[in-house]
Order: C-alpha cells, then structure tokens, then sequence
C-alpha cells in the first residue's frame, strides 16, 4: 500500500511539473480570471427599481408593508407604504433583505454561471491531450517499464490535473473578489464561495476528468483534440442542467414552492439543484474511468 501512495506521489508531481512546462494550466487559469474580468466589465448592474426610485428595501413584517427607496430625482432615502403594485412585483425571497446586495448576489451567481460554460469548453479542449503526450513524447515506454498499476497511473493524472486546478481556481476565486465588489458592490460573500465549491470546482473535475479518460486510448495530440470536439455536446448537456439548476427558482414565479421561500431558503434551493446536477455529472465521469480502466487492463492482459 505504501508503494502504491508513493508511485501515486510521484505521478501527481511528474504530471503538475509536465502542466506547469506546457503552460497548460496557466493557461486555464488565466483564461477563467480574464473572462471573468470581461463579463463583469461588460454585465449592467440595472438596480431593482420602480417608479421614481431605487427599492432598497421591502419590509412586510409591519401593516401596512413599507418600501424604502432611493428617489432618482434627488438621490434622497425614503420609507414610505407600500402599494399593492410593488408587493405584487416583489416576490416573498426579495422582502425583509438588503436588495442591494441581493441584487449583486445574483449578479455573480448569473455571471458564474456563464463563465462555468466557458470552463468546461476550455477544459475539455485542454485536458484531452494529457495522456496522449506520455505516448507523444515516448514517456510511456519508461512508464511500461516500471511497476506501476494502471489504477495508479490513471489516479496520478487525474488527481494532478484536480490539485493543480483547485489551487488555481481558489486563487482565482480570491483574486477576483475586489474586481467584483468594485463592479457590483457588496454581495452575499458565503453564496460567492458556495458557488465556486458547488458548481465551478465540481464542472473542472467533471471537465476535466472527462477529457482525459474520453481521449486515454489516443496516440496522438490531434487525435485528443478531435476527442474534446466530441465531448462538447456532452458539456453542453450537462451545462443546461446547470441553467436549470441556477435559474429556475428564480423564474419559477408560478410555482409556489419558490415564490413562497425567503431569500435564504431560495438560495439553498438553488445549490441544491446545482449540488445534485453536478454530482450526477462526477458519478457519470467517473463510472467512465472504470470503464477505462477495466479496457486498459483487458489490453494488458492480451
């Protein structure tokens, strides 16, 4: 067992020092940060308004309901009844909060959401050539010659490729705060985080994974490349389930499972919905490395 961890070891490190020389995962990285960057140069903050004003909050705990607003005509804050046309407008999950932040959280989980498609494309593209360059550059004849399993030598990749993405995208994650509060404001911190740890980090893996044990059977770069071609209905399929896992409590206004959440609950619900959409996704990937691995070991034993 110790010289299965130690092998497994030496796999992850041979193949981040590999990532690192081709510049693979710098790449990914900076191509996230960058798109992030312009998506959020590029997406209107469009406050939530109504006539005369910014509604900042919405309080029905009192009778009659009050409504603070931001008038546009004078920038003044004022708290006044609500009538029944903003309560109406004003869906349950939306009252008794900052609508500010509110309105910023759900700018970052529209956004990330956005990016999270522009990840899978960038990953299944990357990722596919991973195994294929050990045979490019003959470096599997070396590996053929030691003693090291085929479960090892696929884990070694696949958790490479995990460690090095999860340090990556946590920098990412980090750097990208200050750029996002300065376009937007101030937001849901715990949401933010909850959506890089429930969708983005679990769509690289699935990504990722995917890619490299789709393309694991390939000798050649090109061939990986037309592999991650391939893979792309497959990453737009699981993306749409990942819209529907964002979107649909918040559009869901006829569906009184949503409209009559507050705003904590919704936002549950929704990673929830993301939780399970990705989950299905990485159990998916992975019954396909079993497959890998059980036809890699079939080769073998010929």
């Amino acid at each position: 067992m110790s010289l299965q961890l130690a092998q497994l070891r030496g796999m992850i490190k041979y193949e981040l020092l590999m990532a690192w020389r081709r510049r693979s995962l710098l790449v990914t990285i900076l191509f996230l940060f960058v798109g992030l960057a312009v998506f959020t140069m590029t997406m209107q903050k469009e406050p939530l308004g109504a006539e005369g004003g910014e509604v900042l909050y919405v309080d029905d705990t009192v009778t009659p309901a009050t409504v603070t607003m931001r008038l546009y005509a004078t920038g003044e804050v004022t708290t006044m009844p609500a009538d029944d046309a903003v309560l109406t407008n004003i869906p349950n999950w939306l009252r008794n909060i900052d609508l500010q932040q509110a309105n910023a959280t759900l700018k970052m989980a529209t956004l990330l959401t956005l990016v999270t498609q522009l990840l899978i494309i960038m990953l299944l593209l990357m990722s596919a050539e991973t195994i294929p360059l050990d045979k490019h550059y003959r470096v599997n004849e070396l590996l053929h010659t030691l003693p090291v399993g085929r479960a090892t030598y696929l884990g070694g990749k696949l958790l490479a490729v995990w460690v090095g993405l999860l340090a990556g995208m946590v920098m990412c994650a980090l750097l990208y705060i200050p750029i996002a509060q300065g376009r937007f404001g101030a937001f849901d911190m715990s949401a933010y985080l909850r959506l890089w740890g429930v969708m983005l980090l679990p769509a690289a893996v699935f990504a990722s994974g995917l890619s490299i044990l789709a393309a694991a059977g390939v000798a050649t770069r090109r061939a990986s490349v037309l592999i991650g071609l391939a893979l792309m209905p497959a990453g737009i399929f699981v993306f749409v389930f990942v819209i529907l896992a964002v979107f649909t409590p918040l559009v869901g206004t006829a569906n009184a499972a949503y409209t009559s959440l507050s705003y904590d609950g919704l936002i549950n619900s929704m990673f929830g919905n993301i939780g399970q959409t990705m989950l299905i996704a990485n159990l998916a990937m992975l019954l396909l490395g079993l497959v890998v691995w059980g036809v890699g070991r079939l080769r073998e034993g010929q």
